[in-house]
């Protein structure tokens, strides 16, 4: 905050207090201040309920709660004022009133706005209010939800999307090792992640790709490059979609994916309101008077709403991330309730009614593990119909391979959420063999609200014996069988797949279940489970984790079981594991820290095989330093199978400019040992010089606050400004309001902020710029004399260099930032030539070092 709101926030606490005393309007008397009428300011510019004089003022706007954007808003004399209402209202223009997502059908006198002219919304809408909240610089709008649009909640304009600045951006991923043993030379290993990428306006080119060098222990001797993706990329904001050229890969909705090299055109949800992505069901229902809504899950408000009399529809809650009915509550204008359930549950395939989705490929199979690369056209449709009902399907078209695919996906209210597909497949494999098969997909969630049991997924596939997936007609042959001679005496020889994924033995049926169930203050439970099954053969591969969780007093214990069973290796392993995590340091037990939130936790678990042998594990883990920046571990093991002890320690240290580890084992058996390290960070060059951080994400953002250096923000862990203002958050959310926030604690004495607070709707994979205006100067306390005696209370000081009103507190004295070590000001009190002055100070070398300096000055 600067100083001229601290000054402003100073003078209306006097002018509250004061006016407390007098009569309604709540003016007060200057005498009061002071027993010389003289000695105080012109003070009717505070004397409003709202303490603020009319003006142009930059705020955050709010409306119905709902964060709008920070703009510049006009304030005057409320027209329209009763008794509790404020005395200054904002004044919109009507585009600036149709932005509110008002229906200009509403609001008859919204067309008879004259351009360029601004108006108080209660001039149109007597139930509107606009209300400012000085110390937040908060301005909240509030509109009967009836007047609004059927805008999406949570929906931001294509106009506010940002495509960002062309830059260079790299994110790497270093990690190293050195290891020896008693019976062997030692080995080094290196390995580095790559991913670099291009932004030209919306255009996004990206490369991800691995360097690995090696010898010994980890890899062969030598220098090995891989290119795992690159592709060229852009948002369509026409049609809600993004296009891809280049290697990437397929979802998995509706047909099994794979990566290609080609093009790839699809819908993106994330260009979409929250209120429109994913499922939610639509809630309809009466209201006899003017009512409010509210909707809850599992005893939590989702939403709230106010309605008018007669039917009414709410089609734009948010997707919930679990499943389980809403309870709707309508309060009637009278205070009668009534209240009803609407049963919910979703799957991934599901879409909202009336939403169209679809996802278009076009290239060829790409993959190491092929021995050819057949070219395919793909392409898939959702569809949401009315009552909760999801059409979809799609089409796979290739050389060897052509796949139709339908499906329905249902939500059943109290019986959960189904969906079942059809696919029919024609395959031709590497051995030339032609064949035909169908596969059935089966889908299921469902919350059981009573006990809070949760089958997050249950599904069962089944696939007849000719039913292949694409990728498979191009699967590597391993060997070939013995050599056959023909009746006609022709030598041939048939091919034979490789590894347990044998096309001679293809999956027959897929079983899987996922259940989760809280305990309440005794903790939950889970188990999940799946089978596989093949044709032409009687193994089967079994997969069956199960868990209880719970803590006491802030000691942390699970013990878990799990089973694993694969049809291709003549062996199941089975671990039972228990693990006891326990809070140490200073309020350890009552779960309070110390104010740097360190924490350090003493660990110990255990497992059992199905084999008898135990392996036994303690350690201390914990993070330390101011911002919990550095993270590390200690432990010792040991197996009683060989009696094989070993030890290990690890770092990881998150920085400003990158991330770095370092870790040391040793293990008895061998006498072996390894030392590991790492580094990991971001790069981006851009056409203000380059930037270190640490490692990007998909969408980032750029902090340009010139010359505030060393500044950290407000998100993120050990992110802060480099030597000359720059500082990169990475990972932002697309499409979205992104807050940045830089520290105010942690300004340079000389460094002051207009604002801390910005706002970034970046577009999908772009580097958005938010600056921030930085003044530099001294700050101080001036006290400021005119003819002998203080300035009187409530003047204005204003800077030549950075303008703004800085008010004048008690005997003359202000408070400034800002400030250069020598310089003007102009004073300001009343009207005429005895109310106003010119002060000309010269500050000592080095004030802006000082955490405030103070001097004195005469006004002329």
């Amino acid at each position: 905050m600067t100083a001229f709101r601290y000054a402003k926030i100073y003078v209306y606490l006097i002018a509250s207090i004061y006016g407390g005393w007098v009569h309604a309007d709540q003016y007060f008397d200057p005498a009061f201040l002071s027993d010389t009428k003289t000695k105080v300011a012109n003070l009717s510019r505070f004397s409003a309920a709202d303490t603020i004089q009319p003006g142009t003022y930059r705020v955050d706007v709010y409306l119905n709660g709902a964060f709008i954007n920070t703009r510049d808003v006009v304030f005057e004399e409320n027209t329209y004022s009763t008794d509790g209402a404020p005395a200054l209202a904002a004044c919109f223009s009507a585009q600036e009133i149709k932005d509110f997502n008002i229906n200009p059908a509403a609001v008859p006198g919204l067309e008879s706005v004259l351009p360029g002219s601004c108006v108080q919304l209660q001039s149109l809408m007597a139930e509107a209010q606009s209300r400012l909240n000085l110390e937040q610089l908060r301005l909240d709008v509030s509109v009967p939800q009836a007047m609004l649009t059927g805008k999406a909640r949570g929906f931001v304009p294509v106009e506010e999307w940002d495509n960002g600045i062309s830059a260079l951006l790299v994110s790497y991923n270093f990690t190293g090792a050195h290891s020896t043993a008693s019976n062997s030379a030692s080995s080094d290993n290196y390995f580095l992640n790559l991913n670099t990428g291009l932004n030209i306006g919306a255009w996004r080119l990206r490369n991800d790709s691995t360097v690995d060098k090696g010898n010994g222990y980890y890899s062969d001797a030598g220098v090995s490059w891989k290119t795992l993706n690159s592709y060229a990329q852009r948002a369509l904001p026409g049609i809600k979609s993004s296009l891809i050229l280049g290697q990437t890969s397929t979802s998995n909705t509706v047909f099994n994916n794979f990566n290609f090299e080609g093009a790839r055109l699809l819908s993106d949800d994330n260009m979409l309101a929250d209120s429109e992505r994913g499922f939610a069901p639509v809630v309809r229902g009466v209201a006899n008077s003017n009512a409010e809504v509210t909707i809850r899950q599992g005893g939590n408000v989702i939403y709230q709403t106010y309605v008018a009399a007669g039917p009414f529809t709410i089609n734009d809650l948010y997707p919930s991330s679990s499943n389980g009915d809403l309870q709707v509550s309508v309060r009637e204008a009278d205070g009668r309730v009534n209240q009803y359930s609407v049963p919910y549950s979703s799957l991934p395939v599901l879409q909202r009614e009336g939403r169209l989705k679809y996802d278009l490929v076009a290239g060829t199979l790409r993959g190491a593990d092929y021995q050819s690369s057949p070219t395919i056209l793909q392409g898939t449709l959702a569809w949401g119909l009315p009552h909760g009902l999801t059409l979809y399907g799609g089409v796979q078209n290739a050389e060897k391979y052509k796949a139709y695919s339908l499906g329905a996906g249902q939500n059943l209210g109290d019986w959960g959420a189904l969906s079942l597909d059809v696919t029919s497949a024609h395959s031709i494999l590497a051995d030339d063999s032609q064949h035909t098969g169908y596969s059935i997909r089966m889908l299921y969630a469902k919350t059981l609200i009573g006990s809070g049991t949760n089958f997050k997924l249950a599904g069962y596939q089944y696939s007849t014996r000719g039913f292949y997936n694409f990728s498979d007609t191009a699967s590597k042959m391993m060997e070939r069988r013995p050599s056959v001679i023909t009746q006609d005496g022709e030598v041939y020889q048939k091919p034979e797949f490789y590894d347990y994924y044998n096309l001679n033995y293809p999956k027959r049926s897929s079983a899987q279940l996922n259940i989760s169930q809280p305990l309440g203050s005794f903790g939950s439970v889970y188990v999940s489970g799946h089978r596989q099954t093949f044709w032409n053969t009687q193994e089967v591969t079994d997969l069956l984790q199960a868990g209880y969780h719970t803590s006491l007093k802030g000691v942390n214990y699970s013990l878990s079981y799990s089973y694993n069973k694969s049809a291709w290796v003549n062996s199941t392993d089975q671990v039972f594991a228990l693990s006891v995590s326990l809070p140490l340091g200073d309020g350890a037990w009552t779960g309070k820290r110390g104010p740097r939130n360190n924490s350090a936790y003493a660990n110990y678990g255990q497992t059992l095989n199905n084999k008898g042998h135990a392996l036994y594990s303690a350690g201390v883990t914990g993070t330390a330093l101011e911002h919990n920046n550095l993270s590390y571990g200690a432990q010792q093991n040991y197996s009683d199978k060989d009696h094989v002890a070993s030890s290990n320690v690890n770092a990881h240290y998150r920085g400003a400019s990158g991330n770095a580890n370092v870790g040391y084992s040793y293990n008895n058996r061998n006498s072996s040992s390894r030392l590991n390290y790492g580094f990991s960070g971001g790069i981006v060059a851009h056409e203000d010089g380059m930037t270190f951080s640490q490692p990007l994400g998909e969408t980032n953002i750029l902090v340009k606050a010139p010359l505030a250096k060393e500044v950290k923000l407000a998100s993120g862990v050990g992110i802060k400004t480099d030597s000359r203002g720059y500082a990169v958050v990475p990972s932002a959310s697309t499409y979205r309001q992104n807050r940045v926030a830089l520290d105010i604690n942690s300004l340079a004495n000389n460094i002051e902020l207009d604002n801390p607070v910005a706002y970034a709707v970046p577009t999908q994979g772009a580097l958005v710029r938010s600056t921030f205006a930085v003044r530099v100067g001294v700050r101080a306390l001036m006290n400021i004399t005119y003819k002998g005696m203080p300035v009187p209370f409530g003047a204005s000081v204003t800077q030549a260099a950075n303008p703004g009103d800085n008010i004048v507190g008690n005997n003359g004295q202000v408070f400034l930032s800002g400030l250069a070590l020598e310089g003007q000001l102009k004073v300001w009190w009343q009207d005429g030539p005895g109310g106003q002055c010119t002060v000309n100070y010269q500050l000592d070398e080095g004030s802006e070092l000082k955490d405030i300096s103070k001097l004195a000055a005469e006004c002329v």
